[in-house]
């Protein structure tokens, strides 16, 4: 700030007398520079010792600013009415010329300018050096930050004047300029200033970035730093680096950046740099796991240190190959099938993964297929190895299938057997619920297909039992579920109408099968509490013959009764064509034969009238036409009669003929 003269007024003696009072209290508060405004050499010497001070220690410079509250106080306290009024300012210019005295009381004046006027005179720091408030001469004062070289306290607030800060044009001691005090390193704003002739000339500043210039000190604004740990998305990969972002650093200056497991305290990344723009960014590769960040400005006390907590997510694993194996079959799976048929069976894979899936196997264990079927046919990508197929599924990309297939034929002679067929998948690969739920079955769910071989076990042979003709029976129906989807029929027939029936005819359908050419239809019922595989044992008249109530005959396919009395071998009586040979057929769909033959006479019985009109009834029991199930069929029979059935199979009258299909 410009120096001013005294009030106008005062005497020589009273300004004499002001001066060395102000003088002294300047010096007892240590404010040397303050009181320079002029050209002298004091003021610079003063300007350096304020500089120099800092370095030894900066605090004594600060303390006595305080001391005056008590003493100076008169002085300072009518000083900022004349720093306010525009008035005073021009009043100072004419007194430039006064001798000691001046200086003096513009001394006196500049006590007062740190405590107001620095306000005024400050050229705030800015990029393009903005216009300044006030215009100070050479012998005013600018408040700077002095670099003091000292990694605690860097800077120290002082207001030289603008000869000790320009003094550039100084050629006897350049060192004293804090435009290049300490290598450049003081902190001046750019300002506009009027030099000792009195041109009009501008500063450009110095260090302005580095930090604002504040009355009261001129510590560095802190630094900031912000850590960002981006979000890995990429399935399998390597999580983003790390950026950890600094700004308001001291330009110039050493810092440090370390990285520290968080978990582990071990040290994981060091960076030291020194500083050359306020805002600098650093990447750091760190994997998954937490961190602590720490920003240090080298010499600086570590109660000073930043510190910031980050954690690096892991990336999303990579996809897994993934596959599901299914089979089914035609007819489907649980399907009743008859000796002959063919089936043929489907294997699909299908990628169910984000990943490609290469290289997959299924192995489909035939061996409860083969002992009841032959392979007839193998789809792409099946090897037989014996009993195992061994299918390489083709390279699958997430969300598609493949499939392939094989067929095979029951045997013709299966009875009532299961097509037992399991498919394994190979790693990767699994089964899926069938319908949502787990299926027990082997803990392969859809990988197993099965196919019950619909069947019919008989037995059958003709036996005379009481002179009377029967056909005995023991039927074992397999693969039946539901029995009145299923009925059974027992149908008589001639070679030559069987060899020529039509085998599609339900077996419930008797005027059908009559007018097919069969002989006779008899309906077999399922005894109660019957279970697919149990047996069905009876016995049935042959067709034609008749017995009363007792069991004893009264009648015989293909004789006539005379009216004599006498019975005669008629052609044309009914069911004469099965006396000698008859097929019988039990049908549920499929069917099953046996070819049964006429039993023939033997002394103990003969399935034929009496030559001569019977003088008595002959004694005698006769076999039901119920059915039974699990029991012998000669244990339906009287007691009688069993040794008469007896005598008979010992003779081996009859026939008996076991067949399955």
């Amino acid at each position: 700030m410009r120096a001013t003269e005294p009030p106008p007024g005062w005497s020589g003696g009273a300004r004499l007398i002001l001066s060395s009072i102000v003088i002294g209290g300047l010096v007892l508060l240590g404010v040397p520079s303050m009181a320079v405004a002029d050209d002298a050499v004091p003021p610079a010497d003063a300007v350096v010792a304020e500089a120099s001070a800092p370095e030894a220690e900066p605090a004594p410079v600060a303390e006595p600013v305080e001391v005056p509250v008590a003493e100076p106080e008169p002085v300072a306290e009518p000083a900022p009415e004349p720093a306010a009024e525009p008035e005073p300012e021009p009043a100072a210019e004419p007194p430039v010329p006064e001798s000691a005295a001046v200086p003096e009381a513009s001394s006196e004046t500049v006590v007062e300018v740190p405590v107001e006027a620095p306000a005024q005179a400050r050229v705030m720091a800015a990029g393009e050096g903005g216009p300044p408030v006030t215009i100070p001469e050479w012998k005013d004062h600018v408040d700077i930050c002095h670099s003091t070289r000292s990694e605690s306290n860097p800077f120290v607030f002082i207001s030289p004047s603008v000869r000790s800060i320009i003094d550039g044009d100084d050629t006897t001691d350049d060192k004293k300029a804090h435009s290049v005090h300490h290598d450049f390193a003081d902190i001046i704003p750019a300002f506009w200033y009027f030099d000792a002739e009195h041109v009009e000339q501008f500063f450009p500043g110095l260090n302005t970035t580095k930090t604002e210039i504040t009355e009261a000190d001129c510590n560095p604004a802190p630094p900031s730093i912000e850590v960002f740990a981006a979000i890995c998305t990429e399935p399998g990969g390597t999580p983003p680096l790390v950026l950890v972002t600094l700004a308001k650093l001291l330009v110039g200056f050493e810092y440090t950046l370390t990285v520290v497991d968080t978990e582990t305290h071990d040290e994981v990344a060091f960076k030291d740099f020194t500083v050359s723009s306020m805002e600098m960014e650093f990447p750091f590769s760190l994997v998954p796991g937490s961190f602590t960040v720490t920003l240090h400005r080298v010499g600086d006390d570590v109660t000073k240190d930043l510190v910031k907590n980050v954690t690096v997510v892991p990336c999303p694993p990579p996809p897994v190959p993934g596959w599901e194996l299914m089979k089914s079959s035609d007819p489907a799976d649980g399907e009743t099938v008859e000796a002959g048929d063919m089936i043929t069976y489907y294997l699909d894979a299908e990628n169910t993964s984000e990943a490609t899936v290469d290289d997959a196997q299924a192995f489909d264990d035939i061996t409860d297929v083969l002992d009841n079927a032959t392979l007839l046919e193998l789809g792409p990508g099946l090897v037989q190895d014996g009993n195992q197929l061994t299918w390489t599924v083709p390279s699958l990309e997430p969300g598609e299938s493949a499939q392939t297939w094989y067929t095979v034929q029951v045997g013709e002679d299966v009875v009532g057997e299961l097509l037992h067929n399991v498919v394994a998948p190979g790693p990767g690969g699994e089964c899926p619920d069938v319908d949502g739920e787990e299926v027990a079955r082997d803990g392969n769910g859809s990988c197993v297909v099965d196919h019950p071989v619909k069947s019919i076990g008989l037995d059958g042979m003709a036996q005379c039992v009481n002179d009377t003709p029967w056909f005995m029976y023991a039927i074992t129906p397999y693969g039946i579920e539901d029995t009145a989807a299923n009925p059974i029929s027992l149908i008589w027939w001639t070679p030559a109408a069987f060899a020529g029936r039509d085998p599609s005819i339900p077996a419930d359908d008797v005027a059908a099968l009559l007018a097919d050419g069969a002989s006779q239809v008899d309906a077999i019922p399922y005894p109660s509490g019957w279970m697919s595989g149990d047996t069905i044992s009876g016995q049935q008249l042959w067709p034609g013959a008749e017995v009363d109530a007792e069991g004893n005959p009264t009648d015989w396919p293909g004789w006539t009764l005379q009216a004599d009395g006498t019975w005669v071998l008629d052609p044309s009586a009914p069911f004469y064509d099965l006396r000698s040979e008859a097929v019988v057929e039990i049908r549920i769909n499929p069917s099953n034969d046996a070819i049964a033959v006429y039993p023939p006479p033997t002394p103990n019985c003969n399935a034929a009238p009496p030559q001569n009109p019977p003088s008595s009834t002959p004694a005698g029991g006769s076999p039901t036409a119920l059915a039974e199930s699990g029991s012998d069929a000669l244990a339906m029979l009287p007691a009688g009669a069993l040794l008469l059935l007896a005598g008979s199979a010992a003779l081996g009258f009859g026939a008996r003929r076991r067949v399955r299909a």
